[in-house]
């Protein structure tokens, strides 16, 4: 029977899940290593633990709104992996959930997410720009760690902790932008070995001092600067209402639209 099961994982290239439904169970998947491509059904409320991990043909995932759980390592090592939807019923990322997924380029976290658990991302050494949505309140430990080409990072004002390591080994993190008005608790040197020398943080005007006088803050960073959305308001101001204008400011990507500001996944920033 293992054997029957081996074969069967090995063959696998694609797999609907229909809307009958309602939870992958844990493991269900792993190591069907020629599975390119899963369709989830709106059906689907839980992901189980490990359930892709190992799937190293699998190229992009959409996981519904109806997901409200996804289980520790449910995509480790999907090497292969290089675009990632969360819909907007997933509450949290698990525990390594990505883990080594290093073709990950493009991840869309759903806006009722509020914690990034530890190891979430790590070595996702692919990914470049990560923009955590309005719902976030805390990152975990290791969540980013040795994503190495990560360059920019834009953090909501919901974040109100980063744990220790967070963004450990972003050797090429040089532009963390954060709207939180009150500087987020850090844990132990969750910037730790990214390029200090460069690096800057963007925060809102009124709170710069605050950030400056927090020494984890202050010691990660060359400069704490205020983000200058007087640039983007004038742009706005000389837009027509119905104008949608794509904008790189202090090396984010920002959408205003109808006298707003969006961030790059369409989220609106305040």
């Amino acid at each position: 029977m293992d054997n029957l099961l081996s074969l069967i994982a090995s063959s696998l290239t694609s797999i609907t899940i229909g809307n009958s439904v309602t939870s992958i169970g844990d493991n269900a998947f792993q190591d069907c290593r020629s599975l390119t491509s899963v369709t989830i059904g709106n059906s689907v409320t839980s992901i189980g633990l490990g359930a892709f991990c190992y799937c190293t043909g699998l190229t992009s995932i959409t996981i519904p709104n109806s997901v409200t759980s996804i289980g520790d390592n449910a995509f480790q090592d999907c090497r292969s992996l290089t675009s990632v939807t969360i819909g907007n019923g997933v509450t949290s990322i698990g525990w390594h959930t990505f883990h080594g997924c290093r073709s990950l380029t493009s991840v869309t976290i759903g806006n009722s997410v509020t914690s990034i658990g530890p190891g979430a991302f790590c070595y996702c050494t692919g990914l470049t720009s990560i923009t955590i949505p309005n719902s976030v309140t805390s990152i975990g430990d290791g969540a980013f760690y040795y994503c190495t080409s990560l360059t920019s990072v834009t953090l909501p004002n919901s974040v109100t902790s980063i744990e220790p390591y967070a963004f450990q080994d972003c050797s090429s993190l040089t532009s963390v932008t954060c709207y939180a008005q009150n500087p987020p608790t850090l844990g132990e040197n969750p910037f730790y070995k990214i390029p200090h020398q460069d690096a800057i943080l963007y925060v809102p005007a009124n709170a710069v001092s605050a950030y400056k006088a927090n020494e984890k803050w202050k010691k990660s960073f060359k400069d704490i600067l205020p983000i200058d959305e007087t640039a983007l308001e004038d742009i706005m101001d000389d837009a027509s209402s119905s104008a949608v204008c794509k904008v790189l400011h202090n090396g984010q990507l920002y959408i205003l639209r109808d006298g707003k500001i969006y961030n790059a996944l369409g989220q609106p920033m305040r």
